[in-house]
């Protein structure tokens, strides 16, 4: 992660804290959980907050008077496409992704070919060999067609 990348999140965090707390019944008395969780090389904050629906991404269409909330809304609003809302369990949950992997392509690839090896010999092992002759001339040789455009 690159340095922008760690600011970045941290700006992210503080002000998606600040939505909650303000919009709490007491902001002495807020409490929230904060979670890194890193999946696959991508990097993400997660702020869980119990308590009423609250989505601070819905305060992004309306101008607010206060010049810090005018502030802290052009900063969500820049980077709207990191943040994410998701309410389960009467809690409140942010997504907000701090690094994108690059070779989050790659590695679905891979997971994908060793499932296909896999459920390939799980078949070959369990089903009859008529079946196994069927799936090959009707599924997989249409696959083939499809997209190494045999001839």
């Amino acid at each position: 992660m690159t340095q922008k990348e760690i600011y970045k999140g941290e700006l992210l965090l503080e002000e998606n804290f600040y939505h909650f707390a303000t919009a709490s019944d007491d902001e002495n008395k807020f409490l929230a959980q904060v979670e890194i969780k890193k999946h696959f090389g991508e990097v993400s904050i997660r702020l869980i907050v119990p308590g009423k629906a609250y989505n601070p991404l819905s305060d992004i269409r309306e101008i607010p008077e206060d010049e810090r909330a005018q502030y802290s809304l052009a900063i969500l609003k820049a980077h709207k496409d990191d943040i994410s809302y998701a309410r389960k369990n009467d809690t409140n949950i942010v997504s907000i992704r701090v690094h994108r992997s690059g070779n989050k392509l790659a590695i679905y690839t891979l997971i994908s070919l060793v499932a296909g090896i896999v459920i390939g010999l799980g078949a070959k092992s369990i089903l009859a060999p008529d079946i196994l002759v069927w799936l090959v001339n009707n599924i997989f040789d249409l696959i083939e067609k499809l997209f190494i455009m045999k001839n």
